[in-house]
């Protein structure tokens, strides 16, 4: 993480927002002293953090007042039973921070398939994913790669170093297989399917 902040310092990179999601950001054990250098080297507007919330609990919140002080945003999916850690979070935190709470009772799921009139893309993301020493030009790019393991060896990745962004190849993401697979390509909304959520909404 510091040699992705330090590159994009160093190349006068600067984004909207970072959001630090999952897995889950709060079991990381840097996550104290990642919010503390992206308020040193201010490469976003924002820095955000996506959680389940389970770790927000009386015990920690000293702990997680140092985190929440150095954060512009704290968002909260609800999942069966965090109910009650999102209501700590309001108690300890809406004074400190914007908490935004996820509450999706229906969600769009995945293309059943290949569609040739998906290609090229009209990508509605327009953000990298960072994770490990790998920059990907598209944030869900990782999880495309878990989900359609045959594009594994076609990841638009870079490592880590200063004008990666210039590595990469932006027109050509747009036109790969799984754009044609991905919610977030516009051209798929038609074969989308809009689903009840399996986890209750709080």
């Amino acid at each position: 993480f510091t040699k992705f902040v330090m590159a994009s310092y160093n190349s006068n990179y600067f984004f909207d927002f970072i959001d630090l999601s999952g897995g889950e950001p709060l079991h990381w054990p840097y996550l104290e002293e990642a919010l503390v250098l992206l308020r040193k080297y201010p490469i976003a507007k924002e820095s955000v953090i996506f959680t389940n919330g389970l770790e927000i609990i009386e015990d920690n919140i000293d702990k997680l007042t140092n985190i929440i002080k150095n954060l512009d945003r704290l968002e909260i999916s609800t999942v069966n039973d965090n109910t009650h850690n999102i209501e700590i979070a309001k108690k300890y935190f809406s004074d400190m921070v914007p908490i935004h709470i996820g509450n999706k009772e229906f969600f769009y799921t995945t293309p059943d398939g290949f569609h040739e009139d998906t290609l090229p893309a009209v990508c509605g993301v327009n953000a990298i994913g960072v994770l490990g020493d790998t920059i990907y030009i598209c944030a869900n790019c990782h999880t495309h790669m878990l989900t359609f393991p045959e594009y594994k060896e076609d990841t638009l990745s870079t490592e880590v170093c200063d004008f990666y962004l210039d590595k990469i190849d932006f027109f050509n993401r747009l036109n790969k297989p799984y754009c044609a697979l991905c919610i977030s390509n516009t051209k798929t909304d038609p074969y989308l399917k809009y689903v009840k959520n399996k986890i209750k909404a709080w």
